[in-house]
């Protein structure tokens, strides 16, 4: 079995020794009071200034400015928005792995609506790397594709290559390393061309390790073996920063050596990496995979001793599949098989291979569906310009055409005084000489008035040429906008809806006999969220789908199922062997 948990979260998260000192604390805080009293701009705004100006450098000293403003001191919307987005930049730098994500909504709704570029991709990325964390790659996904196409549009090649890792470390959640492979090298690319060496080197070893995940060990133990020789310069002591790094290369030669069953190769550079990681950093290492190594090399004491400390370091060991697939191994060098088979059997309900496939392809859907979503909008602009366009050539022409006939209108009534000057003049012989001159005079004028019409007329026909001509070239053009049409999660919620839910209970009954009504009839102390908790079992839906459609963990969802079927079981229903049967039969599927 393949488990994406080998993969650290790079650079962009990566735990670095704190930069803080007394003095340079001291320093901040004289740099707000000078920034008050320097440019007279309100406390609120000279502190986010300050917060986001060293931000970088010192996100803990950034954290700390913005934890000190007072929520009533954020009068404008927009202090609001950009408070929310610093407190979640400055959160995630310094590794407060956030799973909700509805203080950085505040920034996302009015960055978007207040076309910021540069904070509207940071809210996003932010946002997107929330959700990654809780889990909700498929809304994860979406907010990095939008990050990703307000970056390009601002040129912001940094936030590119953060916005490609992000997009990596969804694929490599949802088992399509294909995928994250191919965004780990456009992240390491734009993280050159932003002239970050440190985030290239970090992003050249979690593509190494991406691809020990797709089982190519080969590729990444070329790809380690490249850069070791440039880790350590003879003569020079390495700093801590560099220690990480370090610590981290050899790391990672961990699962490519095991594929290719070179253990002791594998333990001589845990030894190495370990020197490097000091207590600081014993979060990262993989204990499961490590205690596997020493199993599979015959030192099962010592894989024990690394299962022991797997219970101790991570509060979700028990869904773990790294952890029970190496129990497993356990077990089995030990010859107890079955505690080996109980703990496959474990490994198999965590890593259900029907539920990875769909939930594989519909990540990479999300993609599809974005790019999709964003061509849609591009065309629907291009076509709303040109008729926009059209209909300003049409309301010209008709106001030239008004010019025109109220022109005639004129030159008619103008002859027509002529005509009866004409007729008058006849009378005095003495007058039409004078008549005469007048009339060729206002002939000279009018013929000169309807050339300038006529030119005119010939100009804005040209004008509306020249526009159809760009209408038809331009009408197709894919421009990426920074405008989302569909959000993931007002589609899920439509699938939650009484309506939906109310559909799938009418399926199931259909399909499995009414079963639901006479677990209704029959089981009248069941509730609705009961009802439907079973409606999704019997429809076939894995434990994750039923959790994310009741909105509940995991964990809770293996206890709710325990509680319901012992209820049933313990009940006086006529037809609960029925209801057994058949939700065993849904759930061995």
């Amino acid at each position: 079995m393949q488990s994406p948990e080998n993969t650290i979260k790079s650079k962009r998260h990566f735990p670095l020794p704190s930069l803080l000192t007394p003095f340079s604390i001291l320093t901040a805080v004289i740099a707000v009071l000078a920034l008050i009293a320097g440019c007279g701009s309100s406390p609120v705004a000279g502190s986010l200034s300050l917060a986001e100006s060293v931000m970088e450098e010192y996100p803990d000293s950034a954290l700390t400015i913005l934890n000190e403003v007072a929520p009533t001191d954020l009068k404008s919307e927009k202090d609001k928005a950009l408070h929310a987005l610093l407190i979640v930049q400055a959160r995630t730098k310094t590794n407060h792995f956030d799973t909700n994500d509805s203080l950085i909504s505040i920034a996302t709704d009015y960055f978007d609506a207040h076309r910021h570029p540069r904070y509207t991709h940071m809210s996003h990325f932010y946002k997107g790397d929330i959700n990654q964390n809780a889990g909700s790659y498929t809304v994860a996904l979406n907010e990095a594709m939008t990050a990703l196409s307000a970056s390009k549009l601002n040129r912001d090649t940094l936030f590119m290559a953060k916005s490609y890792e992000l997009i990596a470390d969804v694929y490599h959640s949802s088992f399509n390393m294909e995928m994250a492979i191919r965004n780990r090298k456009e992240a390491y690319r734009f993280y050159e061309s932003a002239g970050k060496p440190e985030n290239v080197k970090y992003a050249y070893v979690e593509t190494a390790r991406e691809y020990s995940s797709d089982k190519d060990a080969k590729t990444a133990l070329r790809m380690l073996d490249s850069i070791v020789p440039s880790l350590i310069v003879p003569g020079v002591k390495p700093t801590k920063r560099d220690s990480v790094f370090i610590g981290l290369v050899y790391d990672s030669y961990l699962r490519p050596l095991m594929a290719l069953k070179r253990h002791d190769e594998a333990r001589e550079k845990l030894a190495v990496s370990d020197r490097y990681w000091d207590d600081r950093y014993i979060y990262l290492k993989n204990y499961p995979w490590r205690a596997k190594l020493f199993i599979r090399s015959h030192m099962p004491d010592s894989g024990l001793y690394y299962l022991k400390n797997e219970t101790i370091k991570n509060p979700n060991w028990k869904s773990s599949l790294s952890y029970h697939t190496a129990l497993c191994e356990y077990y089995e060098y030990q010859g107890d098989y079955k505690k080996a088979y109980d703990e496959l059997s474990i490994a198999d309900s965590i890593d259900d291979q029907l539920d990875r496939k769909i939930f594989k392809n519909s990540v990479y859907l999300t993609e599809k569906e974005f790019y999709q979503s964003q061509a849609k909008i591009e065309k629907a602009k291009a076509e709303k310009t040109a008729i926009i366009s059209i209909f300003i050539v049409v309301i010209f022409f008709i106001v030239v055409a008004c010019i025109l006939i109220f022109y005639r209108i004129r030159m008619k009534e103008k002859r027509n005084e002529i005509e009866e000057s004409m007729y008058e003049s006849r009378k005095a012989h003495q007058q039409l000489s004078d008549l005469s001159s007048m009339i060729v005079d206002k002939d000279k004028q009018i013929l000169k008035e309807r050339n300038l019409i006529e030119d005119l007329f010939r100009e804005h026909f040209a004008t509306l040429d020249i526009l159809s001509q760009e209408y038809f070239e331009k009408r197709d053009s894919r421009l990426t906008k920074n405008t989302i049409i569909k959000d993931f999660e007002d589609e899920l919620s439509r699938m939650k809806s009484k309506e939906s839910l109310d559909k799938l209970q009418d399926i199931v009954n259909s399909c499995r006999d009414n079963i639901l009504v006479r677990m209704r009839q029959q089981l009248p102390k069941f509730k609705d969220r009961d009802i439907i908790f079973i409606a999704l079992i019997l429809a076939g839906f894995s434990p994750r789908s039923v959790a994310l459609f009741t909105d509940i963990t995991i964990k809770n969802y293996y206890n709710i199922k325990y509680r319901l079927m012992e209820r049933i079981m313990n009940s006086d229903a006529p037809d609960k062997d029925f209801f057994i049967s058949e939700l065993d039969k849904a759930l061995s599927n």
